[in-house]
């Protein structure tokens, strides 16, 4: 549910909440950290947010197109290079996968932008 509020809502408050009455869960703290970031809310620099995402990825190896959609949205979102390295590289995963048509035109958006 949390997943949901997050990518397809962009209600990133809800997303917060449930996040953090999972806490103890794979993925719950760092969509919490997410969430707060997305609001503005975030303790977190650009770069100890990029680094935290660079953590996750390491951490989960294997993403669902859910996952790596977030993460794309929240490196979009970092004004450094190695995030828009990041962002044209989960883009072009997006692009490939079986589930490329979902939220195609955000997607191409992000990639455009991080391209230029």
């Amino acid at each position: 549910a949390g997943i949901t509020y997050f990518n397809t809502l962009e209600d990133y408050e809800k997303s917060e909440d449930l996040f953090e009455r999972a806490q103890g869960e794979d993925l719950s703290e760092y969509y919490h950290i997410m969430a707060e970031y997305m609001q503005g809310e975030s303790n977190y620099t650009d770069l100890e947010m990029e680094k935290l995402l660079e953590d996750f990825q390491k951490e989960f190896t294997y993403l669902e197109y859910e996952q790596k959609y977030s993460l794309l949205k929240v490196y979009d979102r970092i004004n450094t290079k190695t995030a828009k390295e990041h962002v044209i590289q989960l883009a072009q995963e997006i692009l490939e996968s079986p589930d490329w048509y979902k939220n195609e035109s955000d997607v191409r958006n992000m990639l455009e932008r991080a391209q230029n």
